[in-house]
């Protein structure tokens, strides 16, 4: 049988903006994506 992975996912201040959150979406703790705010 095949063993599931495991999604998460992780918060964080964005590290070019201070004012900004990231989040981190991590699959068997490994970075897949990473969601920020871009201006405009």
């Amino acid at each position: 049988m095949k063993e599931k992975g495991v999604w998460s996912a992780d918060f964080g201040n964005d590290p070019y903006d201070d004012y900004n959150l990231i989040v981190e979406i991590l699959y068997n703790e490994k970075d897949v994506a990473i969601i920020r705010k871009i201006d405009g």
